[in-house]
């Protein structure tokens, strides 16, 4: 018993460092896209008003879900860190296909954890 508690505890440990290593790569593919859209506007150009409404909608874009595309973000699945819409999630419960849309992760009903953005 003790040996496949340790076996799970591993393998807890290691889906935890994948989602954590996936979350912080989505984070530096923003920044380069962030980079990529400023390099495009100086600051004494007139066009720096556009780089801001730019930088909006890229973020606004990172917030809604891939799914239901004009829904924002609202849950996670635990076991993969990937984040949905809630109706999103809600459809897959309902049609019992309990699988992580991007990485195939199944998932449970415990898996699914509210997100709040402030």
């Amino acid at each position: 018993m003790e040996e496949f508690r340790a076996r799970y505890e591993d393998c807890n440990r290691l889906v935890y460092e994948k989602s954590k290593r996936e979350r912080e790569l989505e984070l530096k593919l923003v920044e380069c896209e962030v980079k990529t859209k400023a390099s495009k506007f100086s600051s004494t150009s007139p066009a720096a008003v556009k780089h801001s409404d730019v930088l909006i909608e890229l973020y606004r874009t990172r917030l809604n879900c891939s799914i239901e595309t004009d829904l924002q973000k609202e849950v996670m699945l635990q076991r993969c860190g990937h984040l949905f819409s809630q109706k999103a999630i809600n459809d897959l419960i309902a049609t019992r296909n309990r699988k992580c849309p991007i990485c195939g992760e199944k998932f449970g009903y415990d898996d699914v954890k509210t997100v709040y953005f402030s």
